[in-house]
């Protein structure tokens, strides 16, 4: 069966943790499968706010970001799925008694409760800006689609209890994503295939870490970097080279996409 349509992750799929740039090699895949007709997606922990200009040289037709939670293309929002009121409004209560560092990602923005070394050392792994520090309670005026939440797996446990509507994706091991419960990148990549009319069986989906497992056993063919974790090489049908080792285009050209 002809794929119609595939889905990447962002970081330490299309781009190389080491340097934080899309290899010349991933970019000129992605183009060469767009031209054959090929839709290809963005299916990304970051939100919106952080992602330009990494993917401004990239075809994309759609956009899954926040793992899934918020997804658009050029023309219009296609899916949201947010954080249910009573969970923010139980996230803030609790915030008053434990001093946790998280990053907010609302529709409208990203701030910080705090940026402490935990902080700075995701910063520096990801390359992402230093936002605002923020009262925690701005969430409840907005939309809320993720928090990222810096630490080791002994807080996951203190914010799902106190949020029973949502689930803990942990990327590596300093920090996690928490996102609805019923939410994922598979959930968006659903949306999308709706929205565009292509079945789940001419998928592929691209990823590397713990938040991509949902989506490489969920697709028609998954496939894991060469650098992935041992838990994503699992999930996936097929491993890859590392991005900096072409692993995008040689599995684009193993399986006849380019």
């Amino acid at each position: 069966m002809p794929y119609r349509a595939i889905f990447f992750d962002m970081d330490g799929t299309l781009t190389d943790l080491s340097t934080h740039q899309v290899p010349d090699s991933a970019i000129q895949a992605l183009h060469e499968a767009h031209a054959r007709g090929v839709k290809i997606f963005l299916a990304t922990g970051r939100p919106p706010q952080m992602l330009l200009p990494i993917t401004k040289t990239m075809p994309f037709d759609g956009h899954l970001t926040a793992n899934g939670q918020f997804c658009y293309n050029d023309k219009e929002v296609i899916y949201r799925n947010a954080i249910p009121e009573a969970d923010k409004e139980a996230l803030v209560e609790l915030l008053k008694t434990y001093d946790l560092p998280l990053l907010f990602e609302t529709e409208n923005e990203l701030y910080f409760t705090k940026i402490d070394e935990q902080v700075q050392r995701a910063q520096k792994l990801l390359n992402f800006p230093l936002f605002p520090v923020r009262a925690p309670a701005n969430c409840l005026s907005q939309n809320l689609f993720m928090l990222m939440l810096f630490g080791d797996e002994s807080v996951d446990t203190l914010v799902t209890q106190a949020m029973p509507a949502c689930k803990s994706v942990r990327w590596i091991d300093i920090f996690t994503d928490v996102i609805p419960a019923n939410g994922g990148k598979e959930v968006g990549i659903n949306a999308m295939l709706d929205y565009y009319g292509i079945s789940l069986a001419e998928t592929i989906a691209f990823g590397d870490a713990q938040n991509d497992i949902g989506m490489l056993s969920h697709v028609g063919l998954g496939i894991a970097m060469g650098s992935a974790t041992p838990e994503a090489k699992a999930a996936a049908d097929y491993i890859t080279d590392a991005p900096e080792a072409n692993g995008i285009y040689n599995a684009l050209k193993k399986f006849e996409i380019i």
